[in-house]
């Protein structure tokens, strides 16, 4: 889960960074507080053991917990608008990013499983080969927990855009025809 919060800091971060290049805005760095602190828990909830729904509600949460930041750190009243506007986004970027990368504990267990195998390695009677089995493992686990967070990187690239997209552009636009 530590991974996942630093990749979604970083990613959010710079999505907003890249938004306000493209705009032209300035950077604020109150909201470049809340996009990291979003980021952190949006990134972390990623790498979670979380189920899709637990997943979709808990971005959605927040979604709220980032404008209710953004909105404090700015001084200005939170709105009904906003806040369903930062629900729907927070939700939709649960509903791209899907269930936790550790859903069911899989990577944990894969974990516990490259423990045990180097344990049980480590008790080998020909050392030579113990650490040669050992050296072997370590870089298994190295390589899997790569494309583990390269597989959660991607994930969240695609649901914080998705989310930032529509807090940003679609659902502003929407909201007033209904």
């Amino acid at each position: 889960m530590v991974a996942g919060a630093a990749i979604g800091s970083a990613l959010n971060v710079g999505f907003y960074a890249w938004g306000q290049m493209m705009s032209g805005g300035e950077i604020d760095m109150r909201d470049v507080a809340v996009a990291a602190a979003t980021g952190f828990v949006g990134g972390a909830l990623a790498a979670s053991p979380l189920g899709f729904g637990a997943e979709v509600a808990a971005s959605a949460v927040v979604g709220v917990g980032g404008y209710a930041l953004e909105c404090c750190l700015k001084e200005e009243e939170m709105t009904a608008e906003g806040t369903a506007i930062s629900a729907v986004s927070g939700a939709i970027g649960g509903l791209i990013g899907g269930k936790g990368a550790n859903n069911g504990f899989e990577i944990s267990q894969k974990m516990m499983q490259f423990d045990t195998a180097v344990e049980r390695e480590a008790r080998r009677a020909n050392q030579n080969v113990g650490n040669s089995r050992i050296e072997s493992l370590n870089s298994d686990r190295a390589w899997y927990m790569a494309e583990e967070v390269g597989k959660l990187a991607v994930n969240q690239l695609l649901a914080f855009g998705a989310s930032g997209f529509a807090d940003d552009y679609a659902l502003p636009f929407a909201l007033p025809l209904f």
